[in-house]
């Protein structure tokens, strides 16, 4: 960027303030429910592009993570007393096994959030991310102890979120908490590499060649601090007029749980570069 304009991304301005996302790294507290369940084999398979490849150990296998984060980057760690906004928001996500040569993992297949920092942000990291509303009773989970109406967060606890975009409820997803668990014990779906796709299109005339396509891999540490086994579990994917996404709907539920974690995203790993 010119001497005269200043920030990371747009909007560039003379002060620099008012990018949209600063730079990484991004520091992350995340709370989530993880269900990992099996859809159509079939169909799952025309979700991964090549040169990724179907999974060798669970073909059919997906998860929907729904989440409660707060984030903040390096150069604005004061933004969360600044501006709450621009550093608490909620996602929900939509995974479909893969692998790559030999590596097992899982690309988003969709991903819905409810503000447009994290949207952007999302994009460069080759997320398919779009604006929705999400709702969870977990999000604020310390006030269980807090309210006399309220048994305290733990065993027989019952979580809910649900995702809405355009009108529709896209996804439901609820578990009743029965005992905290071990990380030894956690979900398949979490031991698995994250594969993303970078994609810009270019729209100038005449061009033949989007102006990025990469796939990638997110560099990123994480440390879990608490997980909880759930049951009695619900995974609703809601019809839609303008998503596809009940092409992998839930057949069978493998597992559920709920997890609090800290994550540091350093940026992305170039793996392929599908424009060469």
């Amino acid at each position: 960027m010119s001497p005269e304009l200043k920030g990371f991304c747009h909007p560039f301005t003379p002060g620099g303030r008012s990018q949209l996302v600063g730079p990484p790294p991004w520091h992350f507290s995340v709370e989530q429910m993880v269900i990992d369940y099996e859809a159509d084999e079939d169909l799952v398979t025309q979700y991964i592009p090549r040169p990724l490849g179907p999974s060798a150990n669970m073909p059919a296998g997906c998860a929907v993570r729904i989440t409660a984060m707060t984030s903040v980057s390096d150069g604005e760690s004061e933004m969360i007393a600044i501006n709450p906004e621009r550093s608490i928001f909620n996602e929900a996500i939509v995974y479909t096994n893969c692998s790559y040569q030999g590596t097992e993992g899982q690309k988003i297949a969709y991903m819905w959030v409810d503000n447009d920092f994290t949207l952007f942000r999302g994009w460069l990291m080759g997320t398919p991310k779009k604006l929705g509303r999400i709702k969870t009773n977990f999000e604020r989970r310390h006030v269980y102890g807090l309210n006399p109406g309220l048994q305290e967060f733990g065993t027989g606890t019952k979580l809910r979120g649900w995702t809405e975009a355009h009108g529709e409820r896209l996804l439901d997803a609820g578990m009743t908490l029965t005992r905290r668990v071990e990380p030894q014990e956690l979900p398949a779906s979490l031991k698995r590499e994250i594969y993303n796709i970078v994609y810009v299109p270019n729209i100038e005339i005449g061009a033949t060649k989007p102006l990025a396509h990469r796939l990638v891999t997110v560099v990123a540490e994480a440390k879990l601090h608490e997980m909880w086994e759930g049951t009695d579990v619900k995974l609703v994917f809601g019809e839609s007029e303008t998503e596809d996404h009940t092409d992998i709907a839930p057949r069978r539920i493998k597992s559920a749980c709920f997890m609090t974690l800290s994550l540091t995203i350093r940026g992305n790993k170039l793996l392929y570069d599908y424009n060469q």
